[in-house]
């Protein structure tokens, strides 16, 4: 009697603590009462129950979701769950054969936002935004997904899905991303297509989808027997502007050259229809700020050869937004692009200027660079053909409604924008320095420290031995050397000197060596 006691009062002792436990192998056990009560390492109470540890765990009964709640969160990466047989089951409801909506709760079964995650063998259903959802290089194997929104099973960028079923979705069946496979699976009476493969090596092998749906592919490669009950095989997907919406095929895309513009993307204040409802910038928020100040930070000029990309940052300030942190504060109105044009042109005027979006340079600090109001923007520039560019920057406070235009600093936008201030991108390499025209077709070729030479402004009329400030004060062949004092000379081959008028050509110290050439000065 004592000992049936003892027993008794351990299993209520236990009762008490959390229903987890590593099994005898280390996996990491999850049932209902482990949800409910937490427990899991990092995982609090309730839905959903959160992976954040990289590890193996495994379900150890059917999981029931409450309404507007994810079934299991995965976190961490590298992750292993194993269903063992066992369902994990939402709340919503997705009627219909094939079913054309779901009603009731948000959530999904099984979502990871870390890349690596392996789930399989079980059962998902019942949940409006979607069955499983992965991230990058995961792999989903013996599961079935049925009367799900959205999708039934999807896996991010080198994913994988393999001996799974998509049952009667609402949405698409089995999707990978870029570089993605469906093998050896189903699809079945979903709402959507069949299965989407991204861009890039897709292969889609032994997949069977039910009669009158589409089955897409992007990638540039496909396997055998992916056919439809009608034999009716692949369709190959055009995807322009990179937004996994297509415009042959679905999802269609209402516009396939521009990728913020798909359906179910929210709508900003940026000129354009991003939710493909027909409307450009309904119901958009223009924000309550405005562009108080910005200016083109660096650099102010840039040499580059031609497609040789140059990084241009800028830097804004909106009183109410980029005051609030010394980091980016961000906000979807608030647009900035980098521009180049026709030297000494208006850019809110010139048609001959094209624009890049720029980013939040991610590395800024506001206090560190003493303009702690201030948030800075990067973008990339390469020009395809050479000649002398003026570059600046423009920032938006409405998603691109309006624009204020930003020569450089310091004085920046504040004293408004003229092309006198605007900074300067010189495209083209060249390497005679001594041909009047020649590469430059009219401007200098001028050296750099480096042993590059980059296309110049337009030369000027000063002659040998005449006072110079730069070398564009100079005519065509010569460079504004320090000899005794800035002066205009002739540049020269060392050691021939076969371009000097007169005189005879002397070695620069250090030496300038632009490709296999020395150069040297008439003297």
């Amino acid at each position: 009697m004592r000992m049936r006691g003892w027993v008794s009062g351990i299993v209520l002792v236990a009762s008490a603590w959390p229903a987890v436990a590593p099994g005898v192998d280390g996996v990491i056990e999850i049932n209902q009462a482990a949800a409910e009560q937490g427990g899991i390492p990092g995982d609090a109470a309730g839905f959903p129950v959160s992976l954040t540890e990289t590890g193996s765990y495994r379900l150890t009964g059917n999981l029931d979701v409450p309404a507007d709640s994810t079934g299991i969160e995965i976190t961490a990466p590298d992750v292993t769950l194993d269903l063992n047989g066992f369902s994990i089951r939402g709340a919503a409801s997705c009627p219909g054969d094939p079913p054309a909506a779901c009603t009731g709760t948000a959530g999904r079964g099984i979502h990871a936002t870390a890349p690596g995650s392996r789930v399989s063998g079980g059962f998902v259903t019942g949940f409006s935004d979607g069955g499983v959802s992965l991230g990058d290089s995961s792999r989903v194997s013996a599961v079935e997904a049925r009367r799900n929104g959205r999708v039934g099973i999807e896996v991010g960028a080198r994913g994988r899905i393999r001996d799974s079923h998509a049952s009667a979705n609402a949405g698409v069946g089995l999707s990978a991303s870029l570089d993605g496979s469906v093998l050896d699976s189903m699809s079945l009476r979903n709402g959507d297509t069949a299965v989407i493969l991204g861009l890039g090596a897709g292969l889609a092998s032994s997949v069977l989808a039910s009669d009158g749906q589409t089955l897409v592919r992007g990638g540039v490669l496909l396997g055998g027997n992916a056919c439809n009950a009608e034999a009716t095989c692949t369709q190959a997907c055009t995807d322009v502007d990179g937004d996994a919406f297509f415009g042959d095929c679905l999802p269609s895309d209402c516009d396939d050259s521009e990728s913020a513009s798909f359906p179910g993307n929210p709508e900003i204040c940026d000129g354009i229809d991003n939710d493909c409802n027909g409307l450009v910038d309904d119901d958009c928020d223009p924000g309550s700020f405005s562009i108080d100040f910005c200016k083109l930070h660096f650099p102010l000029d840039a040499s580059a050869s031609i497609d040789q990309t140059t990084t241009f940052l800028g830097r804004v300030l909106a009183a109410g937004l980029t005051d609030q942190g010394p980091g980016i504060d961000a906000d979807p109105g608030l647009v900035a692009s980098v521009g180049a044009g026709p030297d000494g042109t208006d850019p809110a005027t010139d048609p001959g200027w094209f624009w890049l979006q720029a980013s939040p340079n991610a590395a800024w600090d506001g206090a560190a660079a003493g303009e702690p109001n201030n948030d800075e923007y990067e973008a990339d520039l390469s020009v395809s053909t050479g000649g002398v560019l003026d570059v600046a920057y423009r920032f938006s406070a409405d998603g691109g409604l309006s624009w204020t235009y930003c020569d450089r600093g310091p004085a920046g936008s504040s004293d408004g924008y003229t092309p006198s201030t605007a900074g300067s991108l010189i495209v083209g390499e060249c390497t005679d320095l001594a041909a009047p025209g020649g590469e430059c077709a009219g401007l200098q070729c001028t050296p750099d420290s480096a042993g590059s030479a980059f296309c110049a402004p337009p030369a000027g009329v000063g002659g040998q031995g005449a006072t110079c400030s730069t070398a564009g004060d100079c005519a065509p062949g010569l460079g504004c050397l320090d000899a005794g004092g800035l002066q205009c000379l002739e540049w020269c081959r060392v050691p021939t000197g076969a371009e000097c008028s007169f005189g005879s050509c002397f070695s620069l110290t250090p030496s300038l060596l632009v490709g296999a050439v020395e150069w040297g000065v008439c003297l």
